[in-house]
């Protein structure tokens, strides 16, 4: 199976160097700003790139321009996006697992450009799914809902807050990335315990945690002891770092 993997893979048009500059170039921009705020900071790039360049197919003038310079965006550029993502699909249900998922939810009846309709299906794999956030926007969240979370499998599954939409939208344009994947050298789960983990004032909190030490030689694993008085079980191992 390996050759056919490999010829499967060398098939893909490779990804132009610009949009892999860009693309990183923005997740810098972005990550600069939202680690101004105090906690941890988890968001995707790509997915939110993606959605971006979605946007921006559909961009013109001075919002096109401006657009353009914050996503360090290059000239070809959903030649470019479509490339990537057909790279990062190529996977599939794999191990790791990764899937990209678009979509486009309009209303029904608006008179949207055939040109935009056709970069994004054809450039993002995202169709136009007909909806009517005008006569029941909580109707039309639950479907948008339900695809998300579908897309996912069931990992995200409120996307969108009840009253978040309204009766007023016209396109909602959704990107959902869904990755799983086995550590290449697996944690034991009997060595989880409940230690101290400081996230920030005013005290460290007591979280199941969990460690694995490298050895060149096997050895067998012992029990880890707890620091916290309180801790008496395992739990799910979870990785704190």
């Amino acid at each position: 199976m390996l050759p056919l993997v490999l010829a499967a893979a060398s098939a893909l048009a490779p990804v132009p160097t610009p949009i892999v500059d860009g693309a990183n170039a923005f997740a810098e921009d972005l990550y600069a700003l939202v680690a101004k705020k105090p906690g941890n900071v988890v968001f995707s790039p790509a997915s939110i790139s993606t959605a971006l360049a979605m946007t921006y197919a559909g961009a013109q003038g001075d919002t096109a321009k401006q657009m353009q310079k914050a996503l360090h965006l290059p000239t070809k550029v959903h030649e470019g996006f479509s490339a990537l993502l057909a790279r990062l699909d190529s996977n599939g249900a794999g191990d790791p697992e990764l899937r990209v998922a678009n979509r486009l939810f309009g209303q029904k009846g608006s008179p949207f450009e055939a040109a935009f309709l056709n970069t994004v299906k054809t450039s993002y794999a995202a169709p136009l799914e007909g909806i009517d956030f005008t006569k029941d926007p909580e109707a039309a969240r639950g479907t948008i809902n339900a695809w998300v979370q579908k897309q996912t499998s069931d990992h995200i599954k409120d996307l969108f807050p009840a009253q978040s939409i309204k009766t007023n939208a016209r396109l909602v344009l959704v990107n959902a990335i869904y990755f799983k994947g086995k550590w290449a050298t697996a944690f034991d789960k009997k060595q989880t315990t409940d230690d101290p983990f400081t996230a920030g004032p005013p005290a460290p909190r007591c979280l199941p945690c969990t460690s694995r030490r490298a050895s060149r030689s096997p050895r067998r694993p012992t029990r880890r002891s707890s620091s916290c008085p309180t801790s008496s079980r395992t739990r799910t191992t979870r990785s704190r770092w």
